[in-house]
């Protein structure tokens, strides 16, 4: 049994990414040996999906939740306090809270292995990443001439975000869409 994070399922799902076949490769092979999640995790993937429309989001979420070797762990009392244990063990590693999550799902469930571009878990003992995707950064220039960031030093994705228009660079630095969503621009030497 393998756990799927977020990066790895949006990569999976959405073709645009480079990272869509070597993503595929693993997330078709933990189809196949099972695969863990956190309720969290399937949040993430479905947040990233929102601004779909409706019917082809309820296909995407519908054909993630049916999968029929998929196993999604209840986030109990009892998960909740060992991920608040792993945050403060490995927050200084770069693990954060749903990472702490993520880590204490797989440890309840006696799963070592995880599918992610979120180097942090790297640092983690007893963990094996299964990750065949290079390391670099994506970027997307707008007619603006500012380039917005595609992938964060964790690994995660912005792709979607920056398909919808462009409505107005906000003094925080932060471009804004029409939906309200925002990312991080740079000015394009």
């Amino acid at each position: 049994m393998i756990y799927v994070d977020s990066n790895y399922w949006i990569y999976w799902f959405d073709s645009r990414f480079p990272e869509h076949e070597a993503a595929s490769k693993v997330v078709e092979e933990g189809v196949k040996e099972g695969i863990l999640q956190s309720p969290a995790t399937l949040m993430e993937v479905a947040h990233y999906f929102r601004m779909l429309p409706k019917a082809q989001y309820d296909e995407l979420m519908d054909a993630l939740l049916t999968l029929s070797t998929l196993r999604v762990r209840d986030f109990d009392f009892e998960l909740a306090r060992l991920s608040v244990e792993l945050l403060g063990r490995y927050a200084k590693l770069g693990i954060g809270g749903r990472d702490a999550a993520i880590v204490a799902t797989m440890m309840a469930e006696g799963v070592n292995k995880i599918a992610t571009h979120d180097k942090a878990f790297r640092a983690i003992p007893d963990l094996t990443v299964i990750d065949p995707i290079p390391d670099k950064q994506r970027r997307f220039k707008n007619s603006n001439g500012f380039t917005a960031l595609l992938s964060d030093a964790r690994g995660v994705s912005f792709l979607a975000f920056v398909t919808f228009p462009f409505s107005r660079l906000a003094p925080d630095g932060m471009q804004r869409t029409k939906g309200g969503s925002m990312f991080p621009m740079q000015k394009t030497p």
